[in-house]
This record gives structure tokens, C-alpha cells and sequence, in this order.
């Protein structure tokens, strides 16, 4: 994983398409660079504790790569979807600011197929 990112590195400076000051910010350190993992929390107030799949792409060689694309791609998100929050601390500054009533309802739902792509018993069993 290391030298596949290393080399679609040099490939978009080849290119042009990435200039090359940003190779060796971006290239992972091998000695450093870890794996992505998947682990599981379970849903303990859910009957039957199902799991909840997450995958950890911390020290991952890739990660650097996210990280400076996320930069790029986060100012234009802001702007484009200016209700989007981040967390539940965002949610409940919004709803101060908002003001709400005594009338006012709140509702919240359980998505249950969020994460279609990854079979839960497959992954488990990897």
C-alpha cells in the first residue's frame, strides 16, 4: 500500500496534475504507516447488541492524502450544504440559537441499513 501510494504520488506530479512540492508532504512514512483496521462497538442499548462496523484509517499511508483533500474540499462543502452539522454538540448550539418552544417536537430515527456496503457476518468473519 505504501509504494501504490507512492507511486499514484509521482504519477499525478508526472502529470502535472499535482505540484511537486506536495510529494513529500503527502508520500506515507513507512515506518510510521499502518494498515487500516476494522474493529467493532457494540450497540449495547439495541436487543441483541448488534455491532457497529468501523473502519480506522489512522497512520494509514493514505491518510495524508485525505487529510489535504479535506482541506480542499471542506470550505466549498460549508459553503454548498450550510445546514450540514458535524456533531451533537452543533446540533444542540443550533437548537439553542434557534430558540425552541414548549410545543416544540423532537424527533430522532434509527437508520438501520447506513452502511449497506459492508456485510455485517462477512466482516465479522474476516
Amino acid at each position: 500500500m505504501i509504494e501504490t501510494t507512492e507511486q499514484l504520488l509521482r504519477d499525478l506530479v508526472n502529470r502535472k496534475l499535482l505540484p511537486g512540492k506536495y510529494f513529500d508532504k503527502l508520500k506515507p512514512n513507512p515506518i510510521d504507516a499502518e494498515l487500516p483496521h476494522l474493529y467493532y462497538n457494540p450497540k449495547d442499548h439495541k436487543v441483541g447488541e448488534p455491532l457497529r462496523p468501523i473502519v480506522s484509517g489512522m497512520k494509514s499511508p493514505r491518510q495524508k492524502i485525505s487529510a489535504f483533500l479535506d482541506q480542499i474540499i471542506r470550505p466549498i462543502f460549508d459553503k454548498l450544504t450550510p445546514h450540514s452539522l458535524r456533531n451533537s454538540i452543533e446540533f444542540l448550539k443550533h437548537l439553542k440559537k434557534q430558540g425552541t418552544k414548549d410545543q416544540t417536537l423532537l424527533y430522532t430515527f434509527d437508520i438501520t441499513d447506513l452502511y449497506t456496503m459492508i456485510p455485517q457476518q462477512e466482516s465479522i468473519l474476516a
